[in-house]
């Protein structure tokens, strides 16, 4: 999500209407993996994968409503989770290393 946080619950509420009310979709976002997360009475959480593509993409029907303290997880794509390895531990152990990409150097 753009902006994770807390929303406030609407009633009928869909997990998309959530995720929208929160900024929508990073475009590193798994959609095919959503996971709703929803608290039990004993303190635990029960965890459901919910496929947002066919909701995004296809315009499937969502058929799943939220309820209080339900938490809405989106993952990121695994070359997501590679690009945060890549500048965490690479970049991070070779500070002389360049970033790929547009821009310019200028040298005196």
């Amino acid at each position: 999500m753009a902006k994770p946080g807390y929303v406030v619950l609407a009633p009928d509420m869909t997990p998309l209407q959530a995720v929208l009310q929160s900024g929508g979709f990073k475009r590193t976002a798994k959609l095919e993996s959503v996971l709703l997360l929803t608290p039990g009475t004993d303190g635990t959480f029960s965890a459901a994968r919910v496929d947002m593509g066919q909701v995004v993409n296809r315009g499937v029907a969502e058929r799943v409503r939220l309820h209080p303290n339900d938490v809405v997880y989106v993952p990121p794509t695994w070359i997501a989770d590679m690009d945060n390895v890549v500048d965490e531990y690479v970049r991070g152990l070779i500070p002389g290393l360049p970033r790929v990409g547009l821009g310019s150097a200028v040298s005196q």
